[in-house]
């Protein structure tokens, strides 16, 4: 009984007539004066001298440490009458508080525990009805771990998430684990994450997904994705035509489940376009009047094929090629470096703009 793997064989039903069989089976568990388990069947076999109850047609309710509760339905269950734990046979489904579907086989119920486990593959969708930012949200992979006290889940091995959006644009997430909050539907992949998108594209060591709160549709919208890094590597990621590497990179989106924009942090690079590269320790991508632009924050470093720019902030404008660099601001082209509380360039051109400006530049130049 200690190992999950070892409790069918452990609960083998004998071959003789049950001593008790019962129709349209019922049985309720309580603990400290809660309820904690309901099991309804079509039928019953009972076996008294090994303690173990047949039961086909299953249809059950098991309460998370919120007084949450989980809905359970098997074909086939056996239970172990002494400890209350038992283990379906075959395809089971189970369903959250929050409307959503996990679909796996042999699941063993712990009541000592308050988990539910299983080794097969799992699938995770939204209950009918139920949609993420407008479209489905699917998600499997093997092996099942319910922590009923914490009301978690985690899908322990090969996750594979799928979303198809507007538009023909799908998203793709695959990583080694999933855990999920049955609560408020908030998720996080862990391990090897990787996340392709026509948009954008992703990876890390761990993905963290945040939903809004429901609507009047009982729908939620993905507000933000959150990757972060392992101790060995930087996390990477690629919009249009800019490569991030970063400690943390967060996606925030619309309620209609689009790009509206990211934040890099901690030790943030970025590759731009005509060989310009951007280091900072916070690197943000927006939009502002439908204009796409760039604001970096703390120890800001900007590198162009000729020039070298330092200041504390900037705002970079992709469609025109200017900075616009604040706070102490330097401009250095070999020899020549100039300051200013304010200083403006251009990539695309040979504008050059300073404020309270100070230093030595060639009056060739």
């Amino acid at each position: 009984m200690k190992k999950h793997g070892l409790l069918f064989a452990a609960l083998i039903i004998p071959t003789g007539q049950p001593d008790i069989e019962i129709i349209n089976f019922a049985m309720v568990e309580s603990t400290d004066s809660k309820r904690s388990l309901e099991l309804n069947a079509k039928t019953a076999r009972m076996h008294q001298d090994e303690r173990l109850n047949l039961l086909n047609q299953v249809q059950g309710k098991v309460w998370g440490g919120s007084g949450a509760i989980y809905s359970i339905r098997a074909d086939i269950s056996i239970m172990d009458t002494d400890k209350q734990d038992f283990r379906t046979e075959g395809m089971t489904s189970i369903s959250t508080p929050d409307a959503y579907l996990f679909e796996t086989k042999n699941v063993l119920y712990t009541s000592s525990a308050r988990t539910m486990t299983g080794k097969d593959k799992v699938i995770l969708s939204p209950i009918t009805k139920l949609k993420v930012a407008g479209e489905q949200f699917f998600l499997d992979g093997e092996g099942l771990r319910m922590d009923l006290r914490k009301d978690q889940l985690t899908i322990l091995e090969n996750v594979t998430a799928k979303q198809d959006g507007k538009n023909s644009k799908k998203l793709r997430i695959t990583s080694k684990s999933f855990e999920f909050d049955t609560l408020n539907s908030n998720g996080k992949f862990v391990g090897n994450v990787r996340v392709k998108h026509p948009d954008y594209n992703m990876q890390g060591y761990s993905l963290a997904l945040n939903f809004s709160k429901k609507n009047e549709n009982d729908q939620r919208s993905l507000q933000d994705m959150f990757l972060r890094r392992n101790k060995a590597s930087k996390v990477k990621a690629q919009i249009d035509k800019t490569t991030f590497r970063s400690d943390g990179f967060r996606i925030t989106f619309t309620d209609s489940g689009e790009l509206d924009k990211s934040e890099a942090i901690g030790s943030a690079e970025a590759s731009l376009e005509d060989g310009v590269s951007i280091k900072a320790e916070k690197l943000y991508s927006f939009i502002e009047d439908g204009v796409s632009k760039f604001r970096m924050e703390e120890k800001v470093e900007i590198k162009t094929i000729e020039r070298v720019a330092k200041c504390e902030q900037a705002i970079y404008t992709p469609s025109t090629g200017e900075f616009i660099l604040y706070d102490v601001a330097s401009l250095s082209d070999g020899d020549q470096t100039i300051k200013g509380e304010e200083i403006i360039f251009s990539t695309k051109n040979d504008f050059l703009k300073v404020k309270k400006a100070s230093g030595k530049i060639q009056k060739s130049n």
